[in-house]
């Protein structure tokens, strides 16, 4: 080896060094537990690589007359978002308003359906070379960067859902342009690429790079988060893709609990920015043993935060492996949390950060086999007060987390799930058609 070689290669192990010993501080080591790294992409971001990549788009084209792809392409097809003819909506300043509120909101449903059909044809267009869902895409993704200025609350700017909205749509309006910009017909390069950027950085990047409000729930930071990285290589930016990760590493212990993680409390840890969430009491507390082999957890009436508990060492138990800081909020939600984490970590993988997945396993696997287990069968009676769960995971939601993790943990509550959800539609919000892309027969 030469000097110069080994001055690198000793200079890359001081910074390895130094890198470690930021980490450690915040993320505690623990058995069989992967440490989280910084995110570290490859020089050049690949393209189409948000969410999904060419070999896997190839894959899915390849099998379409094959299970799970055949029904779920059909059902692509049949859905009533992605007509080629849809005409788009967008409005200049985006209002949503708080819970879903539609009376005074001026295009926040409608940049929703229109990001879920610009994904929609896009995807058809690659699978089927179909030039009219191509120009339907276009036309979607064309008339919001002409128009789209900012997202607004009913307070302003970075007000209520408009954080929230810009990263679920911003998701799927990234995963539709880049396939669209790098999918075009030989000869032909989509006119409105630079504009579609720069509509991000404008109405988009700017409420989802640093997480949303502080106090809101661990879902919308992880929508955040794949918002993020699918905008980072979107625009070719390093420093976004890393803010991206930082917003996976800070949010993902605070929202999936591990047991081991934590620091011999027997609560989850608390989000970086020190907040627990809105409606605080949907943490739990351990319950009163009575002997009841059921005994588990329940919900404490206007308990605030984990350590506001009563004492722990008074009570059995401890929260469980896989159990989300929204569980006893409903199913819908962890969905949301789940799947948003993995579709980060799909994005890094295609990057060449490999590492986001196998930090990401045992959490999400735990999370995964949780909460289908109470998608197909009822909860234990203490589990969140004896409340029974009233909805389900989201079709679509488990697919990514399967497809990676079937071949090395035991996932059965989850193909149970999957093979169930499989007949449904698949377009919920922004958890979109991931049986069609991500699917594993």
């Amino acid at each position: 080896m030469n000097r110069r070689a080994c001055v690198l290669a000793v200079t890359g192990c001081a910074l390895l060094v130094a890198l470690v010993a930021v980490l450690l501080p915040r993320y505690r080591a623990e058995s069989a537990q992967v440490e989280p790294v910084a995110g570290s992409a490859a020089a050049e971001f690949l393209h189409p690589g948000v969410g999904v990549n060419r070999q896997r788009l190839d894959k899915v084209r390849k099998n379409l007359k094959k299970e799970p792809f055949k029904s779920a392409y059909a059902k692509l097809r049949k859905d009533p978002l992605t007509k080629p003819g849809r005409i788009p909506h967008p409005f200049e300043r985006i209002l949503c308003l708080p819970n879903g509120e539609v009376t005074g909101d001026a295009g926040c449903k409608n940049e929703r359906n229109d990001s879920l059909a610009a994904y929609g044809d896009a995807l058809i267009w690659y699978l089927s070379r179909n030039k009219s869902y191509l120009r339907a895409a276009e036309r979607i993704l064309d008339a919001y960067s002409a128009k789209v200025q900012t997202h607004v609350g009913d307070g302003g700017p970075h007000d209520a859902d408009a954080p929230l909205q810009a990263a679920w749509t911003g998701i799927n309006f990234t995963k539709a342009a880049e396939i669209i910009r790098y999918s075009q017909p030989k000869g032909k390069k989509w006119q409105g690429a630079s504009r579609f950027g720069a509509m991000l950085r404008r109405a988009y990047v700017p409420f989802v790079k640093s997480g949303t409000q502080k106090g809101m729930n661990g879902n919308w930071d992880l929508a955040s988060a794949d918002a993020t990285i699918g905008m980072a290589v979107y625009l070719n930016d390093h420093a976004l893709y890393k803010k991206a990760i930082k917003l996976l590493h800070d949010r993902v212990p605070a929202y999936f609990y591990l047991v081991g993680d934590d620091n011999g409390s027997g609560y989850p840890w608390p989000p970086v920015d020190g907040s627990w969430g809105l409606n605080r009491s949907w943490y739990m507390c351990p319950e009163i043993p009575d002997g009841d082999p059921d005994d588990q957890l329940i919900l404490v009436p206007g308990a605030l935060t984990p350590s506001e508990c009563p004492a722990p060492e008074k009570y059995r138990g401890a929260y469980m492996s896989g159990q989300t800081q929204e569980t006893c909020r409903d199913l819908k939600h962890p969905s949301y949390g789940i799947d948003s984490a993995l579709e980060t970590a799909v994005t890094a993988r295609i990057q060449g950060d490999r590492a986001q997945f196998s930090w990401l396993k045992k959490r999400l696997t735990a999370a995964m086999e949780f909460h289908a287990r109470y998608t197909v069968k009822p909860s234990p009676r203490q589990l969140c007060g004896g409340r029974a769960f009233q909805d389900r995971m989201l079709p679509g939601a488990l697919e990514i987390g399967y497809t990676q993790y079937h071949k090395s943990v035991a996932l059965p509550n989850t193909r149970k799930v999957l093979l169930k959800q499989r007949k449904e539609r698949q377009a919920n919000e922004f958890v979109a058609w991931e049986t069609l892309v991500w699917g594993t027969p």
